[in-house]
């Protein structure tokens, strides 16, 4: 895992490991437009947030990113 900053972590997958430029840009494109409870497309990522913990969880093409807590 490596910590993006601005609460955001990369996860290492098997594809690999997201930038951490693009991943800091996508969380905030997706907290500009957040709506509702169901996972929303940002620049090809989908991006959800999980109801209890308020995690934001993004995924493409086998690469991962998520906010801390």
């Amino acid at each position: 895992m490596v910590d993006c900053g601005g609460n955001v972590l990369a996860e290492r997958t098997a594809a690999g490991l997201v930038d951490c430029a693009e991943a800091v840009a996508v969380i905030t494109e997706y907290r500009a437009v957040e709506e509702g409870d169901e996972p929303i497309a940002v620049r090809g990522w989908t991006c959800g947030a999980d109801g209890d913990t308020e995690i934001v969880v993004c995924e493409k093409a086998g690469l991962s990113f998520h906010t801390g807590q």
